[in-house]
């Protein structure tokens, strides 16, 4: 039994098919999985002592004699080969997190910590603060109008900006002091270890008088402010998420205060906020319990003094706060989102309207609607609007969409592209609140509407001030050359509509002919067919 036992293990030592690892394994009776063992043993202790091997036995490897000592140096040489690549790959693994960590936590612009970093460390900041029993300032920062740098500016010239100013305002601040990008043009500072108010007040100080410097590019200067809020921890609260709440109600404070400026939490804008949320659950709620209706204003063609369109304005019917106007919930509506879903339920209901006066034998009425901003960004929204158009039957050359210049003007290239994609399906279009933007009249002839709407505010002093009164010659001059037609809004006085009359003003609308009226009440004024201007009105003899 030996001597075949020296006769297997001879045969498999003149094996070509296994390696001089696997010859010494065999030879010395060691099995694989003890032998790698003892190889990370080795690779610990590598760097703390020397390793000898001396031995005098040989092994037949392919013919030839191969002692131990050769094969175990061949192995600890292929292992310090492995332990270098495993150490590059450790290091490699650490760049490679270092760099996901300052993707992750780090603003790739201003280099500031970001808001997730923000957000993530807020647990043991606060751990901090209390072990030391220390008070904190939160200082919400947001750029006053940052929006239109962009707009006008281009997104480079605002990103160059907002580099500059993270860099202002980390030079306001200790080194103990933290700051981060919050948001797009938004900035959170964390100012711990503060005595009282005034440490806080004295660094928002020094931020507002840095960015008195303007800033510099391609030789022109421009100037950015900020309005800013201060909640103190644990003063006005001993919940930092509540802080850093109360530290944007008191920024949105200072900008209702003129902006460029800061503010300090008071109890009393938590009141407000708590109203404010009431209000937009309400709001939630209204389109499910139909709360809204319909109001509707006469448009008076001026050579007829006859009704020849009705502007759809909404009304809320709350259930506790009685009829509120646009202005009470509008603003936010438009803050929420929800104004999407009002604004289509606007569209589909003044079109079902006329469908039901259609069937009643008024015939012909135009029909206008309001489009807010955030409905004009929709990218859907030419498609909703041919939906309802589809559903309700309504003949689209009846209904007129209308938009505010400022929003018109947002961005130019989108304005065009969605305006003309309403009017080829043959919508009206017009544009509203003209001149109380930064349009120029350059633009009228760029985008695809068909009536300008004079603001009210020109008209208020339309007969009394040489200036609106060029303003509004001029806006109907022009608006009748490039054959668009011209509404007055706001008309209140038989002075303004003479002076608009003059100046042939094709439509007018305002108090001194009819308000906004429930759908009862302006159905009734429909059946009439009332003539709202007598032509023996006389027009007054006064030369404008």
């Amino acid at each position: 039994m030996k001597n075949s036992s020296k006769s297997n293990n001879k045969g498999i030592k003149n094996s070509k098919e296994f390696s001089k690892n696997n010859l010494f394994l065999i030879d010395n009776t060691y099995y694989k999985i003890t032998m790698i063992g003892i190889l990370l043993l080795l690779l610990s202790m590598f760097f703390t002592i020397t390793i000898k091997f001396n031995w005098s036995d040989n092994f037949l490897s392919q013919g030839n004699k191969v002692s131990n000592s050769l094969v175990i140096f061949v192995l600890l040489a292929l292992e310090i080969i492995i332990f270098a690549v495993i150490i590059a790959f450790l290091i490699s693994q650490q760049k490679s997190q270092q760099k996901i960590f300052q993707l992750a936590y780090f603003d790739s612009l201003t280099d500031l910590p970001n808001r997730k970093y923000f957000e993530d460390v807020l647990p043991d900041f606060v751990d901090e603060v209390k072990k030391y029993n220390y008070k904190v300032a939160l200082i919400y920062i947001d750029l006053d109008n940052f929006k239109v740098v962009n707009d006008t500016l281009g997104h480079a010239l605002g990103d160059k900006f907002l580099k500059q100013i993270g860099h202002l305002i980390k030079k306001c601040l200790r080194h103990s002091d933290f700051v981060c990008r919050f948001e797009g043009d938004e900035f959170v500072i964390l100012l711990p270890g503060i005595n009282n108010k005034e440490d806080a007040i004295n660094v928002v100080e020094r931020i507002i008088d840095a960015l008195q410097i303007p800033f510099t590019s391609y030789e022109k200067k421009f100037y950015i402010t900020a309005s800013i809020g201060i909640a103190i921890y644990p003063d006005d609260s001993d919940d930092i998420h509540t802080i850093v709440k109360y530290a944007t109600m008191a920024m949105n404070s200072a900008k209702e205060n003129g902006k460029n400026s800061y503010c300090l939490f008071e109890s009393h804008m938590n009141t407000k906020l708590l109203e404010k949320y009431e209000l937009e659950e309400d709001l939630r709620q209204a389109l499910i319990n139909q709360e809204f209706v319909l109001y509707y204003q006469p448009q008076i063609d001026i050579s007829t003094g006859k009704i020849v369109g009705l502007e759809a304005l909404i009304r809320w019917m709350h259930p506790i706060r009685g009829c509120l106007a646009p202005m009470e919930f509008i603003p936010l509506a438009e803050e929420t989102g929800l104004i999407v879903p009002i604004g289509e339920w606007v569209i589909r209901t003044a079109c079902s309207q006329s469908i039901k006066w259609k069937k009643k034998g008024i015939k012909d009425l135009r029909i206008s609607v309001n489009l807010s901003a955030r409905q004009f960004q929709q990218p859907d929204l030419v498609e909703v609007i041919t939906e309802i158009l589809n559903e309700t039957g309504m003949d689209p050359q009846l209904l007129d969409l209308e938009i505010t210049e400022s929003v018109a003007m947002r961005d130019i290239e989108l304005t065009k592209k969605v305006l003309g994609e309403l009017r080829g399906k043959k919508i009206n279009i017009s544009l509203d609140d003209f001149g109380t933007g930064y349009s120029s009249l350059n633009y009228l002839k760029q985008l695809p509407i068909n009536t300008v709407k004079i603001d009210r505010t020109f008209v208020d002093n339309i007969t009394d001030d040489i200036n609106q009164q060029t303003i509004a010659k001029a806006v109907i001059d022009l608006s009748h050359n490039m054959e668009l037609h011209v509404t007055a809004e706001g008309v209140e006085t038989w002075e303004q509509f003479s002076f608009l009359k003059f100046q042939n003003c094709d439509k007018v609308q305002g108090y001194l002919f009819s308000m906004p009226l429930p759908l009862e009440d302006v159905e009734r004024i429909l059946y009439q067919d009332k003539k709202f201007i007598d032509k023996s009105e006389p027009v007054l003899s006064k030369s404008y």
